[in-house]
């Protein structure tokens, strides 16, 4: 009823009636749309091909106001008709929609007559009828509608905060991926149906208005008091889900020097936005130099939100973020919110030359978008800060992690065919966010990172502005694969390839040695719980590389051997019988490996030696995890793994240390189990050693990845009772509120202090307190 009221005092006259679903209705002369929840995988979601948008003239008229959050709109849509046909179908959802008003017309000022029109609430797809033929050819449909500004953040939404002076203040904005396009205007919203966009809104002159493109003009809306329309310029070919708008009232402009960037925040954030700043500005060098590739839109947009529905929304030239994601205060926000903070706008600068200039032909290929923009987080954070070690602390965080939940045929695979609305939405997981970079980041090693980078730069030229799926990748790598001189003996990228991006799960790499002859035998399982075994017998291209005693050289990653689907086994020969061996370098492949005792019982021995350096930091962390894997699997005793882990009383590199803060993570319930207080005993002895090697306070010179060592450390060591570990913390926290001026807490111990400290506070601090 608020809608209607707002129409007529509009001067517009609106009918308000739901549409029937599946049915004719053509008495009806307005449309509702509403969403169904009961999707059915036999339904075909998909649009029909007879019909492609070519541009879309859209004008917004959001009415921010309490308790009437609506928006009017307008949309001039040019299209192509490809087949004869009497119907267009495009997809609208939550818009009322003004059938007495909808036209349409070719080239030649023909119109053609609306007879029906249908809506079915499950696929979102409405039918418009006509009376006659549509011949093959250009045309131009027309359509008014209302929709609502949204408070649940998705499509074109409303949301509110309060600013330095106390006032409750609106913005609206938009989330799109991957179908909410369609709530805020009638669209063909699949990822391959892109067009160029003519966004204008008018608005309050209190409000700054953005969107993906520069502003061409303003005028004034001579009508209304206050009101403006602001125009932009025509987007690039784009896809529905990157179309993106945002209004906010007192926000200030923060630019780059060059004013082709600009970061948009509340006032008070606008110190925290230094960091972002920096690594905005690196982050686009260092993308234009490895795409060989200039930014595609004139400038770029970045916009903090205080609610919004993920950690960032990679909009062509207008990315909005959680505020969390973009702001950092060095004085408030600990080492891990820094990394996240540069993770989210590397990630989302990604996007920029990658993920929007080639989409996926279908969200089957999202990874194509999500997973190369989480691999160039990874390869260009480690690229701007080299000392941080990103890269390796990719491994031992996120790979070794997604290893834990991608067993048992519990994850999708990288690549899925979907049909439904939800099956589309459970894309975005961690199948595309964590696996995928991982397998690219193996590709990598196999291929050499010129030839990655060739191949990619040619992916992106042959397809940009288009849409591709996975083949198309793998064409374009091995098209610059096959003239290099890379020993690759002619394997198809393909064919290995789709083992992993095809297949849920992962292999495990078993490696024995035959005390007759000394051959050295490598066999492949895909690993499932027992439960599952049943399931499935997956086999995949491995790769492999191997280091030995008596040659420790970890820096060639390149794969000397292949381990295929239809190999039962394949054989090492003239590996010394005193040497061990230690396969996948630097945790280049995505898969675990299992010794058998004699290997692991030789690699435990030189690990206690002064030797241990010599084994790469990434593969001390992979021994030491997949050891444990094995033994919670009951493959090995748990003495085994105590004797293998006691040299980490020596271990200083954080990377081999982040492994067995993995293992406490996954261990911390078994570890309160009174019988195994003696494997308690035994962490506990051993992260005593490092404690003093680290200390309680930070220096003026640790480095960022010292600050998280320390801070996982004694989080761990007072989780499991360490004594002084919590004695330090009471003491550090007394010493705190009696004299806070001069001992200030460090964001990073700020959590270990208080939740320890406070255990055997004094009476003094809990009052300050």
């Amino acid at each position: 009823m608020a809608i209607l009221k707002l129409l007529i005092n509009l001067g517009l006259i609106f009918t308000v009636m739901a549409i029937p679903t599946n049915k004719d209705s053509s008495n009806d002369s307005v449309q509702k749309v509403d969403e169904d929840s009961n999707n059915n995988s036999a339904i075909n979601y998909r649009l029909p091909d007879n019909v492609v948008p070519i541009h879309y003239n859209i004008k917004l008229m959001p009415h921010i106001e309490e308790n009437n959050f609506v928006f009017i709109g307008e949309s001039n849509v040019n299209i192509t008709i490809r087949h004869v046909t009497q119907n267009l179908s495009l997809h609208a959802l939550e818009l009322i929609i003004n059938k007495t008003v909808i036209s349409l017309f070719d080239n030649n000022g023909t119109v053609y007559t609306l007879a029906t029109h249908n809506y079915d609430n499950i696929t979102q797809i409405l039918v418009l009828n006509f009376n006659n033929k549509l011949l093959p050819g250009n045309y131009t449909l027309k359509m008014r509608y209302v929709g609502i500004l949204h408070k649940d953040l998705k499509g074109f939404f409303i949301s509110s905060y309060t600013n330095e002076k106390g006032n409750n203040m609106w913005l609206a904005a938009t989330y799109f991926e991957p179908t909410y396009a369609r709530r805020a205007f009638p669209c063909w919203d699949e990822p391959a149906l892109k067009a160029t966009f003519d966004i204008s809104i008018k608005h309050h002159r209190n409000y700054t208005a953005l969107s993906n493109m520069p502003i061409r003009e303003q005028s004034k809306d001579y009508n209304e008091d206050g009101m403006i329309w602001t125009h932009f310029d025509t987007t690039p070919i784009i896809s529905t889900y990157l179309v993106a708008f945002v209004l906010v009232a007192d926000y200030v402009r923060v630019p780059t020097k060059d004013e082709t960037i600009n970061i948009w925040c509340r006032s008070k954030l606008v110190p925290d936005t230094k960091f972002a700043q920096e690594v905005v500005q690196k982050s686009k060098r260092l993308l234009t130099e490895y795409t060989n590739s200039i930014y595609k839109v004139p400038k770029m947009d970045l916009v903090a939100l205080p609610q919004f529905i993920s950690g960032a929304m990679n909009n062509w030239g207008l990315i909005t973020f959680l505020e969390r994601k973009l702001t950092y205060n060095e004085n408030l926000d600990t080492v891990f919110t820094k990394l996240e903070v540069a993770g989210t706008i590397i990630h989302g600068m990604a996007h920029q030359w990658i993920g929007n200039i080639v989409t996926p032909l279908w969200w089957s290929h999202l990874w194509l978008s999500e997973g190369f923009s989480s691999f160039f987080e990874i390869y260009i954070f480690n690229e701007i800060f080299e000392d941080w070690r990103i890269t390796e602390y990719f491994v031992v965080n996120i790979q070794r992690e997604i290893l834990y939940s991608d067993i048992g045929m519990l994850m999708n695979p990288i690549t899925l065919e979907v049909n439904t609305l939800e099956e589309i939405e459970s894309l975005f997981s961690g199948s595309i966010y964590r696996k995928a970079p991982a397998i690219l980041r193996m590709l990598q090693h196999i291929i050499t990172n010129e030839i990655f980078q060739s191949g990619l730069i040619k992916y992106l030229h042959t397809h940009q502005f288009n849409s591709a799926t996975s083949d198309d990748l793998w064409n374009a790598l091995q098209a610059v694969l096959d003239k290099s001189d890379a020993p690759y003996n002619t394997y198809k990228l393909k064919e290995i390839m789709d083992t992993w991006i095809k297949q849920s799960d992962y292999p495990v790499v078993h490696v024995t040695r035959n005390s007759d002859n000394n051959k050295i035998i490598i066999t492949q399982e895909h690993f499932l719980q027992n439960e599952n075994k049943n399931i499935s017998d997956n086999k995949w291209w491995i790769p492999l590389t191997f280091v030995t005693q008596t040659n420790p050289d970890f820096s060639n990653t390149l794969p000397t051997h292949w381990l295929k689907p239809q190999d039962q086994y394949i054989t090492i020969d003239g590996i010394d019988p005193n040497d061990w061996i230690i396969v996948n370098i630097q945790q280049m492949g995505y898969y675990r490996v299992n010794y058998d005792s004699s290997n692991w019982q030789k690699i435990m021995n030189y690990l206690q030696s002064d030797n241990y350096t010599k084994i790469h930091p990434l593969n001390r962390a992979q021994i030491i995890d997949d050891a444990f894997f094995f033994m919670i699997l009951g493959e090995h005793d748990i003495m085994m793994f105590l004797n293998l882990i006691d040299y980490l009383s020596e271990e200083i590199d954080f990377i081999p240390w982040y492994s067995i803060f993995q293992v406490l993570r996954f261990s911390e319930d078994i570890l309160k189990v009174p019988e195994n207080e003696f494997l308690k005993s035994r962490m506990l002895e051993i992260l005593d050693g490092f404690i003093k090697n680290i200390g309680y306070e930070e220096d003026p010179t640790d480095d960022e990845l010292t600050k998280l060592q320390r801070t996982e450390t004694l989080k761990w060591a007072c989780t499991l009772g360490h004594s002084e570990c919590k004695r330090m913390a009471t003491i550090e926290l007394n010493k705190h509120f009696a004299d806070p001026k001069t001992y200030k807490v460090s964001p990073d111990l700020k959590e270990w202090m208080y939740c320890n400290g406070l255990m055997e506070a004094k009476a003094f601090t809990w009052n300050k307190i």
